[in-house]
């Protein structure tokens, strides 16, 4: 509806160009929809053709849908005030920490890889931008509880899927662990975590009766049912399907197959992060609840305990004889009884995160820099163990990139999110607080496996939707949806609620808002355009990786091409390819100098012209100059100019990084 229809209460008829703004309204609306339930598949997304095919394609697949998602958006918003953000002071701290980043970002030891990450990871100030926009378009569009729940099941389906197949993986390969398409059974792990405790919300409200003509709601949920008026809440998607014995069951068939798969991953983080959502459900109960409900719910999570033990059984016992090598094993089982090296390198991890940040307190190293610290403070275990570029525990990532105010700010986010469970729990009817309580406990399981495992892209899908949904909890009282502007002409300007609310020389200018959507247009093509360089550039170093490994030496003539258009198609995200680059001639040079001599002289020219470009992006990266004093350690034997190199670039790692393994070995081969 337009702007004199939302003031009038009567729809404009015979006027084409109204007719064309609703046409238009609602096909940028549906777009929006579509785009957002596309994102919620991101796990099945991979690129086999890419290098890192679990990673890549999963990042920009989500990014491209995003920039769609956010261009379709602002044109809703800068046209129609309705589609603005309400006012949430989660959005203005999330806003906050990006900002911070940013900060810590250009004040940081790489702004290169701070912005950008690398190939592996695929996060950085770019990637939280994304799910920032994210995060805005969620609170802005999804405003009711109806909405709310037909997300929250689609995004259960997936869910349900997810476990279905990593169940057939499992039991159909000879993996040790469940990954699915997430590549990592610590991602599959965190992932399922939250699907269980949103399935559990939807199952246990089931089983409450709706509020009748007669019962009381509480203001916040009549205000987002129309303003005060009061009436039975409507059915929808999910809510008709789980009133039934049959719904009932495919909810509690969801909850077992995602426990079942979870248990499959092996990961401890999520176990972990299971008991301490469940255990905060228990606390929220204790606080909004009565004493008897606070009974049944004590009994209920014990049985839900001991559901999952049951399962661990059954999974170990009952289904040992379709194991494929007829052992009786539980990846989690198994993982729980023994001690492995993975608990030795996270306190490593973080007991050099802790000398880090005392170097940088302020505004720290900057994001996906944690390499750098661990070079400069690993020592022990942390010296020898797998190179870890990120800290595995969100807390120290952010002490560690952004210093004390990035870790603040980001407390203060964890800490408004339950703030804003709590309250919006409090007063509902226990049908419409059983999701809430579930949701803020999926929120603790989210923050306690974070404590341990790394981010994923998938976990910031996941986290942007939980927040999104914190923050319609905490807005609900105070706006209104689109599709409430039209249900009830007498309801207050939208423009009110919001926030973002433009000022009115600003919107009452047509000039400054199509000025302002071409901007918004602009920007979306640049980061498609960026994105498809993106996926060109990995494509090129997937192969260039399989051309340097075909043979003794490889090919090295293709090999060279592939990598010079990995290195020149992206450049942001250039540096690993360089790396490989480097590898493959300290490796093979003894050959290249021997049979494919004019072609050792072309890679050895594009290697020395890549090196300072590597250096210049992250100077105080010491794998970089760990392999190039390798390399020109290599190329010396038979050209003693590249000495000087050689013994250039191994000081320089010395100095970055004294005590870790490579470079200890390095200057054992090389003294």
């Amino acid at each position: 509806m337009t702007a004199l229809a939302e003031r009038t209460g009567q729809p404009i008829r015979g006027d084409r160009s109204t007719a064309w703004i609703r046409l238009s309204e609602g096909v940028l609306s549906n777009g929006v929809w579509m785009g957002i339930v596309l994102i919620l598949l991101t796990p099945f997304i991979v690129t086999p053709q890419t290098a890192f095919p679990f990673m890549i394609g999963k990042a920009l697949y989500s990014r491209v849908l995003i920039e769609i998602v956010f261009v379709c958006w602002v044109l809703l918003a800068l046209f129609s005030p309705s589609y603005r953000p309400p006012r949430s002071r989660l959005l203005i701290l999330l806003a906050v920490a990006f900002g911070i980043a940013v900060l810590s970002a250009c004040l940081g030891v790489s702004v290169e890889r701070s912005f950008w990450s690398t190939y592996e990871r695929m996060h950085g100030v770019v990637d939280q931008a994304h799910w920032l926009a994210l995060a805005v378009v969620l609170v802005s569009m999804v405003r009711t509880s109806r909405d709310w729940h037909i997300l929250l099941f689609v995004y259960l389906i997936v869910g349900m899927t997810v476990a279905l197949l990593a169940i057939g993986q499992y039991f159909g390969t000879e993996d040790k662990r469940a990954t699915f398409t997430l590549g990592n059974p610590v991602i599959l792990g965190a992932y399922l975590l939250v699907s269980i405790m949103i399935a559990l919300g939807f199952l246990a409200r089931s089983f409450v009766r709706a509020a009748g003509p007669d019962t009381p709601l509480s203001s916040a949920t009549r205000s987002s049912q129309g303003h005060g008026r009061r009436h039975v809440p409507r059915w929808t998607l999910g809510s008709r399907l789980a009133a039934s014995w049959t719904g009932r069951c495919f909810l509690g068939s969801i909850v077992l197959l995602d426990l079942w798969a979870l248990t499959l991953t092996g990961t401890r983080g999520a176990f972990l992060g299971l008991v301490a959502g469940l255990a905060c459900l228990g606390v929220l109960y204790l606080f909004l609840v009565r004493v008897r409900i606070v009974r049944f719910f004590t009994i209920g999570a014990a049985g839900l305990l001991a559901s999952v033990l049951a399962l661990w059984l059954a999974s170990s016992f009952a289904l040992h004889a379709i194991d494929r090598d007829g052992s009786v094993s539980n990846p989690l089982m198994e993982r729980l009884a023994e001690d492995p090296g993975s608990v030795k390198s996270r306190l490593a991890a973080w007991k050099a995160g802790v000398r880090g940040f005392a170097d940088r307190p302020v505004f720290g190293w900057g994001p996906e820099n944690y390499l750098v610290v661990l070079g400069r403070h690993g020592s022990g275990f942390g010296a020898e163990m797998r190179v870890h570029d990120q800290a595995h525990n969100k807390l120290f990532e952010e002490l560690v990139a952004k210093g004390l105010p990035g870790l603040l700010i980001h407390l203060a986010i964890w800490l408004l999110l339950f703030q804003a469970v709590v309250r919006a729990g409090k007063d509902r009817h226990p049908r419409e607080r059983l999701p809430i309580l579930f949701a803020g406990a999926a929120l603790m399981g989210h923050f306690v496996q974070g404590l341990t495992a790394p981010d994923s892209i998938v976990g910031s899908m996941q986290f942007a939707l939980l927040l999104a949904f914190a923050a319609w909890l905490e807005t609900a009282g105070e706006s209104r949806s689109p599709a409430a502007g039209q249900e009830d002409a007498r309801a207050r300007p939208a423009e009110d609620a919001s926030f973002a609310a433009m000022p009115r020389h600003l919107t009452g200018r047509l000039g400054v808002r199509v000025l302002l959507a071409a901007g918004a247009i602009g920007l979306g093509g640049a980061g498609l355009f960026a994105n498809q360089a993106a996926y060109s550039a990995s494509r090129a170093f997937a192969d260039a990786v399989a051309s340097a490994e075909e043979g003794a030496a490889g090919r090295p003539e293709r090999a060279r091409v592939h990598f010079e258009q990995a290195i020149a198609g992206f450049r942001p995200l250039a540096n690993l390819p360089r790396l490989h680059l480097f590898q493959y001639v300290a490796d093979r040079w003894d050959v290249l100098g021997t049979e494919h001599r004019a072609e050792a002289e072309r890679l050895l020219a594009l290697a020395d012209a890549e090196a300072a470009a590597a250096v210049a992006s992250e100077p105080e990266n010491w794998r970089i100059h760990t392999v190039l004093a390798w390399m020109y350690a290599e190329v010396a034997d038979t050209d003693p100019e590249y000495g000087k190199e050689a013994k250039r670039h191994r000081d320089r790692a010395v100095a970055l990084a004294p005590n870790r393994i490579e470079v200890r070995s390095l200057l054992a081969a090389n003294p």
